[in-house]
Formats: C-alpha cells, structure tokens, sequence
C-alpha cells in the first residue's frame, strides 16, 4: 500500500524512536529524495514501489532494526522514512540549542573542535584513558588538532564510528552523547561521555617534505601549498610571517589543481611573476590563457590540465625549484612530523636499517639521500607521464632513492622515491627532484612505501632491507622479486603483460624486415625481380608477424618469472 502525507500522520508514535534510528532513516529518505529529484512520496505509486523495492535491497541490515522499527520499515516505507526526516529536524534543532547553551562556558578553539566533530557524518574516537578521551579533529603533513575532555565521569566507549553526536550541560559537567554502528552486524549503539573540561591541542609540523603518492612534480608543490593553506583556514590565520607572505602564491597553485573553483574568475599573478623572470613567454601564455577562463567550466578545465602538464617539464625545472626553495624556507622553524610523533627508537632504527642496505647495494651517500652510477644495457619498458619509453643501451645512468616520512600517532610510513636519470655526454649530475620531470623518456621516476606499526615493529623493521632493495631495483629498472613485491606498499609502476608483448611486437617487427630482405634477394638469384617480388607477397606475413611476436614475448616472459622465483 502506498500512503499520501495525511494518512502518514496516523503512523505509530514516531516520538518513541530512539535518535540513533530516526537520523539513520533520515539519511535514507534524504538519498531517496536526491535520486527522485524530488519528494518521493509525490511520485506515481509505479515509481513508490520501485523506489520501496530498491531500499530494501540495498539496506540488507534492516533485518537488524528493533522488530517495531522492521515492522514500519517494511510496511511504510517511504512514509516512515519521510516521517523520520521530519522528526530528525526537530531533534536537531533541539540539540542545537543544548550545543549553544553548553559551548558558552568554553572558548573559541574549544568549541570550534566541538563543532568539527558535531558536524561530521563520520568521527573515531582516536585514544581513551580512564582520565581522558581524544578526538582527532585534523591531522595533516602541515599540522595535527585534537579535542580532548577531561576529569571523566565514565569512559570504556566502545572502538566504533560515531555516526551523529551533540553536546549539552548535565548538571554542573558536560554530557558528549549520540550514536555509534557496529560495522560487523550494523547495529546502531547510543554512547555517552561526561566530562568536567576539554582542551583543544595543536601542533604544528614542517610540510616541505609531502611527498607522498605524488605523480609529477607539481604535485608535490600542491600538496605543501594545500596543506599549508589548510593549516592558515583552520586556524584562522595560523601561519608564520614567511608563510603569509606567500599566501597569495600558494593560493593560486592551490586554484590551479582544484578544478571544481567556483569563483567566476582567476588570476595568477604570481606566477605570471615568475613566469616573467625566467623569460618563459610560451608557459606565460598558457597561464594567461587559463586565467581568462571562467572557473569550473570544462574550457577552464582543460587548460588548467595543459598548463599543468607544461609546467612539469624539465625545461622549467628552475621555476618548480624557485617556489620549492620558498617554501621549504618557510617550514624551517618547524620540526617534521615524523621527529614529533615517532618513538626516537623506532625512527633510528629504520633509518639505520635503510642506510645500511642501501650501502651493502653499493649506493653512496646518506641518509635520506643514496645514489649510484650505473648503466642499462638491456632493454627495458619505463613509464614517465602517461608513456611508455623503450630504455636501453645507455652508459651513463645516475641511480637515486630518496627517502622520506610520515607519521601519526600510530605508526610510521616510510616512502623511497626511485629514479633514474638517464645522462647525456656532459650533461651534469642530478638529484631527485630532476627525476620529478617530464623528460621524454630521459627521467624516470616511481615510488614504493612501507607501513611500520609501532606495537609490532621489530618485523617490519626487519623487512627494510628488502624494501631497500626493492626501491635500488625499481632505480635501476630492474624486476622484483616475489618477497620484494610483498613487502613494498605501493608500486607505481612495474613490468607487465604490455612489457613483453611491446618487446614481442619490436623484435618481430626487426625480425621479419631482416627475412623480406634476406628472401627477396636469395629469389633474385633465381628469378626476375617481379617474380621475386610477387613471391614475398605471397607469404603469410601476417602469422609469420604474429607468431614471431607472441613467442619471443612468451619466451621473454618465461624466463623473466623464472629468474624472479628464483630470485632470493
């Protein structure tokens, strides 16, 4: 049956709900409403039963609701749900009111942290004593804020994601309460917290190292522009004066990759700048070209990608080492996350256990800086923006890994940075950042990382010196074993199917070149040359193409797996 609005109203008493339920509902009629495009309820009663059909689909663990809830959940559906919305209002608007009444009594950064976490649809609570309980409000490369409340009245919540929460006064202390859903039978939990004071933390890190899961170059700076940016939003002008005064150029790198800018208009003035002082006049007129476009247009958008991809090539690497320097200048009175955070034990350690394997693989050096030169004389696939390059033959090859961190209160996550610089005669040594650019094939660079939790991590410090050797192999392009793989969190880009077949498709290419012309002229011998002409047109040089392809690739790619498996 299909209810209209008024027959909804005489539906069971939605007041006894608990509030847990009534905003889950909430949240379910509010995503019915999206996808309608407007009140379902309005709908046909076709479309009614559809939309009813769908919910009990996608919500399986409706079979755990209270059976009263069950019961209007399946009979009323889209009435219950609208019911439930409207209820959710009500109730928080009530809960509005016990936030503003409680929040007086504490001050600005306080009740600012309150707000993040009262406004959030999803919040973990990060650590519980039977004094105290952390909230992590932020936690970025740039800085980390918690909430903390304290003198606890009573404590032991259970490890789940808060879904909803408020705050009211109870008596002469303070009352944090909402409700909680157990992910493995997605039963909803109320909780509460009470407490006598809270205390917001804030710390700030150097950022000028963000390196991580970044793709290009420009990437990097980004994230350090982001990240500061972040820190000067959230706490309200936060930054150091070095900082300010790049604000504006941070901003406008910050513009440049958030393609979703609903300003109507953006300007980069700062780079303009910089552009100008390096005599980049075609770069200058690309930026110009982007800004006059209209923010958040598919035009704005595709220029901004151009420009960004012109940005990373090599040939502007001194503009990307310009700003770099700025900014990693800024972040010099601040300490790095990783110091801050990670026991100084677990930090030697690993940095130790890195160093020395990178030694025993002949890198010089230290850390977090190694390199070696080397050479490639087997041919080898490498990625770099998007293209695959054919790599080989080459005597002057400088090997670099760079290492760096980041960290939480939990553990420790190492990156090594692999690239490999392919010199011309001449041309003069490099670093990791040269690596970072678009150098048609001449620079390649990839990325591995391993995770280190501090309970258990004399295993994983073990497994550094094979992460090491993981990250000198991806350097010098070389394949990993099976245990290497295992070990390395992430690879950006390793060997695969399309290696050997590209391989395949070359050699064959060679192959059957080298045949036309040994079989043209051995027919010559002994015909004409259009009778020895119409013979190699005869042949199947198709299948000779294909089956010479496939079984050197095949025979390539045997022989590659047998060496990894037996690789120790």
């Amino acid at each position: 049956m299909i209810y209209c609005k008024k027959e909804v109203k005489a539906m069971a008493e939605i007041e006894k709900i608990g509030t847990e339920y009534i905003e889950y509902f909430a949240e379910i009629y509010e995503q019915a409403k999206q996808a309608a495009g407007k009140e379902p309820l309005l709908l046909s009663e076709k479309k009614q039963k559809k939309f009813q059909n769908d919910i009990f689909k996608f919500y399986e663990e409706a079979e755990s609701f209270p059976d009263e809830i069950l019961k209007e959940f399946k009979e009323n559906c889209l009435g219950f749900l609208s019911l439930c919305e409207t209820e959710a209002v009500k109730r928080r608007q009530t809960r509005q009111e016990e936030f503003d009444e409680a929040c007086v009594l504490f001050d600005g950064d306080v009740k600012s942290a309150f707000k993040e976490i009262i406004g959030s649809d999803l919040f973990y609570i990060a650590k519980q004593t039977a004094e105290e309980t952390e909230f992590i409000i932020e936690d970025i490369s740039s800085f980390g804020r918690s909430l903390i409340l304290e003198d606890l009245e009573k404590g032991d919540i259970p490890d789940m994601p808060i879904i909803f929460c408020s705050l009211k006064k109870f008596g002469d202390k303070f009352c944090l309460y909402g409700a909680m859903q157990d992910y493995d039978d997605c039963k909803l939990y109320n909780f509460e917290i009470k407490f006598s004071s809270a205390k917001c933390e804030t710390k700030i890190y150097d950022c000028s190292e963000d390196f991580g899961y970044a793709e290009t170059a420009w990437n990097i700076l980004y994230n350090i522009c982001a990240a500061i940016k972040t820190k000067n939003d959230s706490l309200h002008g936060g930054c150091n004066d070095k900082e300010k005064e790049l604000l504006p150029l941070i901003e406008e790198i910050v513009a440049l990759f958030d393609l979703t800018q609903i300003k109507s208009e953006c300007e980069f003035k700062e780079l303009k700048s910089i552009a100008q002082k390096h005599d980049c006049k075609k770069l200058l007129q690309k930026i110009i070209k982007t800004e006059k476009k209209t923010c958040g247009t598919f035009s704005r958008t595709k220029n901004a990608m151009q420009l960004i991809y012109a940005l990373n090539n090599k040939k502007y690497e001194n503009i990307w080492r310009e700003i770099y320097d700025k900014l990693q200048n800024s972040q010099s009175e601040y300490v790095k996350k990783s110091e801050a955070l990670c026991p100084p034990n677990i930090l030697k350690s690993a940095r130790e256990k890195i160093t020395e394997q990178m030694n025993l693989l002949g890198y010089k050096g230290n850390y977090p800086n190694f390199y070696k030169d080397g050479e490639i004389l087997r041919p080898h696939l490498a990625k770099s923006y998007e293209t695959v390059y054919l790599v080989g033959r080459e005597k002057n090859v400088k090997h670099i890994v760079y290492c760096f961190e980041s960290c939480d209160k939990e553990s420790l996550n190492i990156f090594l940075l692999c690239g490999t610089a392919l010199l011309k005669k001449g041309e003069e040594s490099t670093d990791i950042i040269s690596c970072l650019f678009n150098a048609k094939g001449r620079r390649i660079f990839s990325g591995i990382s391993q995770y280190i939790p501090f309970e258990d991590y004399e295993k994983n410090i073990d497994e550094l010196n094979l992460f090491a050797s993981a990250a000198a192999k991806k350097s010098e392009l070389k394949k990993l074993s099976k245990k290497e793989k295992e070990v390395c969190g992430r690879i950006t880009f390793d060997n695969g199917c399309l290696y050997y077949l590209i391989l395949g498709i070359l050699f064959s290419f060679a192959f059957n070149i080298c045949f036309f012309i040994f079989a043209f002229l051995l027919c010559l011998i002994f015909t004409s040359p259009k009778e020895a002409f119409d013979v190699m047109l005869s042949l199947p040089w198709l299948g000779a193409f294909l089956f010479a392809a496939i079984a050197f690739a095949g025979a390539t790619a045997l022989t590659d797996f047998y060496q990894t498996t037996t690789d120790k």
